[in-house]
């Protein structure tokens, strides 16, 4: 399993739009398999799980987002996992497929980063 966890500054929304359109438009097989949205107050949640074919490990591969901000224009903490993509029955063998797919929202994540 490959993972993000950091925190962003930057519209709560033009991010997860940004990072959903790397997702969708990267990925000929990619999918958005589940969506779960939370606003009370000043707290927004949002809860993603994609997937997509992995040809080299000859399966899927899932992604899981969440990001969440206390406050409009506050700190967003974001994770992002993945898991799927390996062939081993008992120990991992191949996570090419995980890193792969992490690595599109890497490139996004990155550009919003900030340190705790």
């Amino acid at each position: 399993m490959a993972k993000i966890e950091c925190f962003l500054k930057g519209d709560f929304y033009s991010i997860l739009h940004e990072i959903d359109d790397a997702i969708m438009n990267g990925n000929i097989s990619g999918s958005c398999e589940e969506i779960s949205s939370f606003r009370e107050g000043g707290l927004t949640c949002e809860v993603r799980t994609y997937e997509r074919y992995s040809w080299f490990g000859g399966n899927r591969v899932a992604l899981n987002l969440t990001m969440l901000q206390r406050e409009p224009g506050g700190k967003i903490w974001f994770c992002v996992t993945t898991a799927g993509g390996s062939q081993g029955v008992f120990v991992k063998v191949n996570t090419l497929s995980e890193s792969s797919f992490l690595s599109q929202v890497r490139k996004i994540s990155d550009k919003y980063r900030v340190d705790k």
